[in-house]
């Protein structure tokens, strides 16, 4: 099993933001609504984009995550978004980032199934492409056959494209490098989430969050300066599959039942596979769904709810899958996870996915994050700050 580290993390917010009271009437919600959002579930500044595409936001983000970066290092650019259309503007839209960014010999693919989990789980899948690329080294006689049936399928499966692998020369670069065991600890994968609000149906969770426009990057690979990941895991109820909206109002009473639960469990298997207990980790680094949620998952959990890092639900909102990287950032930049403390991302997305990592923060190699600003601010060419700091 390959290493993998959750490295530099670099975040975009907009400079702007609605109150509450603003994005629920723009959703052509009441007053009522707005007031349940902002002294129920503890929503106040929702940051929303007015002179930045999607595009520019990913690509912010993106600049800041791979500063310092040799760019030929990084070999796939993986896109978490939660949103169906990543992008009203136009299909080709990692294309102009991979442009923007200097990745044009790196294969991008996408993942959203998942909704708000898709960040998470852009995560393990970044593990996943970079132990199958580990799988290409040189091979002693004997060996090929077996390491092609093994490894091939599984290489070309993940990565979404097929590449042409011989076991004596190493796996084919872009540009005809080949690659060795000698430069594995090279290959990274730069993680993109993160999404804008293009609809009015787009800007609430009905009765859970409300949503804002925010996008966060980070490098993930066995060599990079960062986090060591120990263990995660997801679990999807089909069920579900309808979400929030008054389509299937008893699967809804449901769900509502099963969430602290569900997350709970979810969080015990990752703590489980990453050979730690609860009692080991200093926090719970979570998707701004809202103030409520967490009180039921920390009850259920038995966890203070103190280790619940929330500090930035009230000014950034819920931003879909790029949350757990923007809180990540911020408890980074403000020196609240020092080496060896362990720390559990989590996140849900609707549909429904349960998803959960751990893992520990490195003695002094992955620290510049500088995380999202106090309140909205910042954005390309804003000069403020570095690695997102916003």
């Amino acid at each position: 099993m390959t290493p993998v580290r959750l490295g530099p993390i670099g975040t975009f917010v907009p400079p702007t933001a609605l109150t509450v009271a603003e994005a629920t009437a723009a959703a052509g919600l009441p007053d009522a609504k707005a007031r349940f959002y902002r002294d129920y579930l503890g929503f106040r500044d929702i940051p929303r984009s007015t002179g930045h595409s999607l595009a520019d936001m990913l690509t912010a983000a993106g600049r800041e995550a791979l500063r310092g970066t040799d760019p030929r290092a990084v070999r796939h650019v993986l896109y978490a978004h939660t949103h169906e259309e990543a992008d009203p503007a136009g299909p080709r839209l990692l294309d102009g980032v991979r442009a923007a960014l200097g990745l044009d010999h790196a294969p991008a693919f996408s993942v959203g199934q998942m909704n708000c989990a898709a960040g998470l789980f852009a995560l393990f899948l970044a593990g996943q492409v970079i132990e199958a690329a580990e799988g290409a080294r040189p091979c002693r006689k004997g060996e090929r056959a077996e390491a092609l049936r093994n490894e091939g399928p599984r290489l070309r499966s993940i990565c979404g494209y097929r590449r042409v692998v011989d076991r004596r020369q190493g796996l084919r670069r872009p540009g005809g490098e080949s690659s060795s065991q000698e430069g594995a600890d090279d290959e990274s994968v730069l993680v993109l989430t993160g999404d804008r609000v293009a609809r009015p149906e787009q800007a609430t969770i009905p009765g859970v969050a409300v949503v804002a426009d925010a996008a966060a990057a980070c490098l993930v690979g066995p060599g990079v300066p960062g986090d060591l990941l120990l263990g995660s895991a997801f679990r999807t109820y089909g069920r579900f599959y309808r979400g929030f909206g008054g389509a299937d109002p008893d699967r809804e009473r449901e769900y509502t039942r099963l969430y602290a639960p569900a997350l709970a469990a979810v969080i015990g298997e990752a703590l489980e596979e990453a050979g730690t207990g609860l009692d080991g980790i200093r926090w719970i680094v979570p998707h701004n769904v809202n103030r409520l949620s967490w009180k039921g998952v920390a009850k259920e959990l038995g966890l203070p709810y103190s280790q619940v890092f929330l500090d930035n639900l009230p000014r950034l909102g819920h931003a879909n899958c790029a949350d757990p990287y923007l809180n990540l950032a911020s408890l980074r930049a403000a020196g609240r996870l020092a080496p060896g403390h362990r720390y559990v991302l989590a996140a849900v997305g609707l549909g429904a996915t349960f998803g959960a990592a751990v893992l520990e923060r490195d003695g002094g190699r992955g620290g510049r994050d500088g995380g999202p600003a106090d309140g909205p601010g910042g954005g390309p060419g804003s000069g403020r700050g570095s690695d997102g700091e916003l």
